[in-house]
């Protein structure tokens, strides 16, 4: 197989471009699988800017990405953001509106926590039944609880 692209080509009609290259040439159910798996990715970056918050730490206040984000957390009254440069953030929300704000980047894991999908390492059954989420740059497991447990497995999926 062999496709011939412009410099200007953007990734949506590269993909076009695969997917008639598959479609002439005998279509291959796992490429067609790929194909599709691409242009949900593809799309899904393309429609949907990264969204922001304004969070403080001390005295400063500074716009936090959600991209930046790797897990949210309640502190009574505040939510603790903890982002990928190590640093804890107040946001002064509730975290069932962070959790509908954001739901395209974050997974609620229990009551009381919100992760990042694209920070999740893995999920891991102990013992008894327990799920317990492990998060890129973050050193303890947190449980899953098992409410959450099915719409965990499927938004990491995603």
């Amino acid at each position: 197989m062999h496709i011939n692209f412009n410099k200007d080509d953007d990734a949506v009609n590269i993909i076009k471009k695969i997917k008639e290259e598959n479609i002439n040439n005998g279509s291959n159910s796992k490429m067609t699988e790929l194909i599709n798996q691409l242009e949900n990715v593809v799309s899904c970056s393309k429609n949907k800017p990264d969204q922001s918050i304004l969070v403080s730490s001390g005295r400063i206040m500074r716009r936090l990405f959600a991209s930046d984000v790797l897990l949210i957390t309640t502190d009574g009254v505040y939510v603790v953001i903890k982002a990928k440069d190590g640093k804890n953030y107040f946001y002064n929300k509730r975290l069932k509106d962070i959790e509908e704000e954001w739901s395209d980047s974050l997974v609620k894991i229990n009551r009381s926590c919100l992760v990042s999908k694209f920070e999740i390492l893995d999920i891991i059954k102990a013992k008894g039944g327990d799920y317990f989420v492990r998060v890129n740059n973050i050193d303890e497991k947190i449980k899953i609880s098992r409410r959450c447990v099915s719409s965990v497995k499927v938004n990491i999926l995603k």
